[in-house]
């Protein structure tokens, strides 16, 4: 259910964020139990899941860059407790090299991205 609204003459997009039922978040559970002979998938994986279309929405990203392949970028860019290690982790994923692609200024928009996902547990 998209719905559309005006702001500062500007068009939005608004769209639910995935939850637990959503298709995103059910395809993730389904890889992940797949994974791990049936266990339920972590949280996080699903937190990371729900960012999917607010990475896409933000970054104005391609259809051609997959929602997986956002995701595998996320997951790896999540990995890392360091907030060094996880810049330069985003700046080597997939997505850092979609973002550098199109022309944005990368710094800005890896620290927007880190900015967007969970804090590192240590």
């Amino acid at each position: 259910m998209d719905d559309t609204m005006l702001k500062d003459g500007l068009e939005l997009q608004i769209r639910p964020l995935a939850t637990r039922s959503s298709p995103l978040a059910a395809a993730v559970r389904l890889q992940q139990a797949a994974a791990t002979g049936g266990a339920a998938p972590p949280l996080d994986i699903l937190h990371l899941a729900e960012l999917v279309p607010i990475v896409r929405t933000r970054f104005a990203l391609s259809p051609a860059f997959t929602d997986d392949a956002i995701l595998a970028s996320l997951r790896m860019i999540a990995a890392h407790s360091d907030d060094r290690r996880r810049w330069t982790v985003a700046f080597n994923s997939n997505l850092g090299a979609t973002l550098a692609h199109a022309g944005r200024d990368l710094n800005t928009a890896l620290n927007t991205l880190l900015s967007l996902l969970p804090r590192p547990l240590s």
